[in-house]
């Protein structure tokens, strides 16, 4: 009888050191000191912290009964829980996440953390302290809190200041006067961040109030270099200029938005115009069926060579359309696809060289799908139609017999 307890109690001792060693990251003398993530020692013994939501996120355990230390960036909250903020009385269903906040802090917009102030989205969790507030607000460094920067032209689009801004938000640049603008390089702008005079060596382009270092340029691009020069200027791609031209320049280069090297021929066109290579002239596309959306011709001036940005050269009738892979369009709708893609029933080109059994089986060397989508109703040259879908002639014919 004495035998078998001893070899029972030896048995459980094995268990309890197995438990051990599987679950301690740290030990001396057979002693645990550090458990894995997920585990609190209690009693030597490194127990799963997520059987009882009362040790969720618990580091060690006195007793075994409540939580004596939290994991390293969690806090307790008044109920004893761990929870991943400070300043936290009650979190959500027993979970890290804070459902109310101790006095005199306030849950962030986001939910994660308790802050000194309202109206924050983000901070430290540690501190309570805001780092970023809500739309419609700043940060006034002097005491910490989100306050309207509504009631203040002067904190307009500002994230966070104290006397004056010190940060704008995204996408806003401090100027001189200290206000926000939506222009780099700006010295004063009102309170809708329309820049009003640019930083010496900066001029003001007429059309979207950008600052740039092109003098007569009427409008900017994002990285405030010129796009487009004002009346009878044009943009030089040597250096960037707008330079006078006289009449006889305007003439010739009518129309032109950037000029080459020498100034006398154009290299780019304005909006709604191509560059017809034959004789470098500036064509409006825009009522033009061959042209529409051209950005540049062959050099016989005949067919487009070069679509704008967004459009597609179509490969047999040479017309700028908006889906990719097409090669006949009307209207700028797709009537047929190019070689290795199959028109849909939204008349969109979709890559048919790609087999998928879930995805692509219907596409699969298919040159046009039926009006669901759902079968093929016409193959690629050297491909069978097969209940909606296209197989070439020696698999079809080896499965079929």
């Amino acid at each position: 009888m004495l035998e078998t307890l001893f070899y029972i109690v030896l048995i459980f001792s094995i268990i309890i050191k197995t438990y051990q060693v599987d679950h301690c990251l740290e030990e001396s003398n057979g002693v645990c000191s550090i458990c894995e993530l997920g585990y609190f020692l209690t009693n030597n013994i490194c127990e799963d912290s997520y059987l009882s939501p009362i040790f969720h996120n618990c580091k060690e355990s006195k007793d075994g009964l409540s939580c004596s230390i939290c994991e390293d960036g969690y806090f307790f909250s008044k109920n004893g829980e761990c929870v991943n903020t400070q300043n936290c009385e009650q979190s959500q269903k027993r979970l890290s996440y804070c459902e109310k906040c101790n006095e005199g802090f306030y849950l962030s917009k986001n939910g994660l953390f308790c802050s000194s102030s309202q109206n924050c989205v983000y901070g430290e969790r540690e501190t309570g302290k805001c780092t970023q507030c809500q739309g419609g607000y700043y940060i006034d460094l002097n005491d910490n809190q989100c306050k309207s920067n509504q009631q203040n032209n002067q904190f307009n689009n500002c994230k966070k200041g104290a006397e004056k801004c010190q940060e704008c938000i995204y996408n806003y640049y401090l100027g001189e006067d200290g206000l926000c603008s939506l222009s780099r390089n700006c010295s004063i702008s009102n309170k809708d961040g329309q820049c009003s005079k640019c930083v010496e060596g900066f001029y003001l382009s007429s059309y979207d109030n950008k600052c740039t270092n092109v003098q007569n340029c009427f409008k900017a691009d994002n990285n405030f270099q010129c796009e487009e020069c004002g009346t009878y200027k044009l943009l030089n791609s040597s250096n960037f200029e707008c330079s006078m031209v006289t009449t006889w320049e305007h003439s010739v280069l009518l129309n032109c938005k950037v000029t080459d090297e020498t100034g006398l021929h154009c290299k780019e066109c304005k909006k709604n115009y191509f560059l017809n290579m034959d004789n470098n002239l500036c064509v409006l596309n825009k009522y033009m069926k061959r042209f529409k959306n051209c950005a540049f011709s062959d050099a016989s001036g005949e067919y487009c060579e070069v679509c704008e940005e967004g459009y597609y050269l179509g490969t047999e009738d040479k017309i700028c359309t908006q889906t990719y892979g097409c090669a006949v369009s009307e209207n700028n709708i797709c009537q047929k696809c190019s070689h290795s893609f199959c028109l849909n029933s939204k008349k969109e080109c979709v890559p048919n060289n790609i087999f998928d059994n879930l995805i692509y089986s219907v596409y699969y060397k298919c040159k046009i799908t039926n009006s669901e989508d759902s079968q093929c109703i016409l193959c690629e040259d050297g491909f069978i139609e097969e209940k909606g879908n296209c197989y070439d002639f020696l698999t079809f014919y080896f499965c079929s017999n």
